[in-house]
């Protein structure tokens, strides 16, 4: 079968290139967002007695007017990868009146994907993009636990596990793209490109490379979310200087 083979970049190199080469047209006709909350852009706020939400203040305070559902300060990953498509923010499944002409974001914080996410070629998806699991190991959460022990490291076994499914999971696009007629995938190597940034974030303005920007007081933060939840919740006043955003997501700098 013909088959353009598996392509592994970094995520940095990706969207360098991406903006660099961004032309008038977008570079495919439609964007659609399967994964987690690092990717969520507020499908949460759409579903009754949902607890796991980011639609309250501070989220998105670094770019938009009010909290979107976003699990960061601003922008996520996947929409700096729309705008290097040419293409909108995907809005959330599930949001009322939303233009769905040029993707969905069926992302939901909190959730996983499923079997039935792979019979998307079976639809007509022909180009794929997808992300390996960064090193939450380095998460604030994951240093909290291990700083009793080892004072300011990574938590090597949460980063251990993350590297074997890493490797496994690459093996496994590998395979696929042996499979699949015609059709394209990226694998975007998250893992390196947020580990390089926390080794050296210092000299691009990243000062804080463990703690979480938004958190509870304490070292490093003791909570995924932040916001309005208690009057025990910190917020730092320059988000750009931050690596986290909170115990678990990223700040749209670190993209």
């Amino acid at each position: 079968m013909a088959s353009s083979g598996l392509l592994s970049i970094s995520l940095g190199l990706w969207l360098l290139t991406c903006f660099v080469a961004a032309e008038t047209e977008p570079y495919v006709p439609a964007l659609y967002v399967f994964g987690d909350s690092q990717a969520d852009a507020g499908k949460n706020n759409y579903i009754p007695n949902c607890t796991t939400r980011a639609d309250h203040i501070p989220y998105g305070a670094s770019y938009f007017p009010s909290p979107t559902g976003r699990f960061t300060d601003g922008l996520t990953a996947l929409d700096f990868l729309a705008n290097c498509l040419g293409l909108k923010f995907c809005p959330p499944y599930l949001q009322p009146d939303a233009n769905f002409t040029t993707g969905i974001n069926f992302v939901s914080g909190g959730s996983g994907l499923l079997d039935t996410t792979g019979k998307l070629y079976n639809h007509g998806a022909r180009k794929f993009i997808v992300l390996n699991i960064p090193p939450m190991g380095c998460t604030p959460v994951a240093r909290l636990l291990v700083n009793i022990i080892e004072k300011g490291s990574c938590s090597w076994l949460v980063n251990w596990v993350v590297e074997e499914y890493n490797t496994a999971f690459r093996s496994y696009l590998t395979q696929l793209t042996q499979k699949i007629d015609k059709g394209t995938i990226i694998h975007l190597n998250v893992y390196d490109y947020i580990m390089n940034v926390i080794n050296n974030g210092e000299p691009n303005g990243l000062k804080n490379t463990t703690a979480a920007c938004c958190s509870r007081l304490g070292e490093f933060g003791i909570q995924r979310s932040c916001g309005n939840i208690d009057a025990l919740n910190v917020y730092c006043s320059d988000p750009s200087t931050y690596v986290f955003w909170d115990g678990v997501h990223g700040t749209q700098k670190d993209i």
